[in-house]
């Protein structure tokens, strides 16, 4: 990423918490699963 807020301000690069990529991963496991479920409803009406 190349953004800069004020000249010569430092950038910090933190790491995600990994509870909560933990918590990403199961939400978009269950978002995954759910797109099967949405395509039958469309291919039914």
């Amino acid at each position: 990423m190349d953004l800069q807020l004020r000249p010569g301000s430092a950038l910090e690069t933190v790491p995600p918490d990994p509870a909560d990529v933990a918590g990403f991963d199961a939400f978009m496991a269950r978002w995954t699963a759910g797109l099967a479920v949405e395509r039958e409803a469309v291919e039914q009406t």
